[in-house]
């Protein structure tokens, strides 16, 4: 492992908590009652939306699941396309994609950072 985050980690992810069931039961399961917090039509959307997700994943190249950077405006066409949903979907998925990337990145660093003071490094 490179400790990088790619869409192929992205897509084992999103296939592991579609394996645990629906969202609603997920959300269940987290402390605060965010199930309570959550309607049920958003939790339609955001379920809708995962299918799309995992259809246009399922459409990419091992290149690109392994190298987001390189998907183009006529890979998305070719990835909306092959998936049956639209650009703009790919566009979501990408750009949520980068933001969790993001927040992993921050969350790795802060980690680094408190080993590094817990064991006087």
């Amino acid at each position: 492992l490179s400790g990088k985050f790619t869409l192929l980690d992205f897509k084992e992810q999103l296939r592991a908590m579609r394996k645990m069931g629906p969202l609603s039961k997920i959300l269940e399961l987290l402390p605060g009652g965010l199930a309570f917090k959550v309607s049920s039509a958003e939790l339609q959307l955001t379920e809708t939306k995962i299918k799309k997700w995992m259809a246009a994943l399922d459409s990419m190249t091992e290149e690109e699941l392994l190298s987001p950077s390189i998907i183009d405006r006529s890979r998305i066409r070719r990835i909306a396309k092959g998936a049956g949903v639209t650009t703009k979907d790919i566009k979501d998925l990408l750009t949520t994609y980068n933001l969790i990337k993001k927040q992993l990145k921050r969350v790795s660093k802060r980690r680094f950072k408190y080993m590094q003071s817990f064991f006087g490094v």
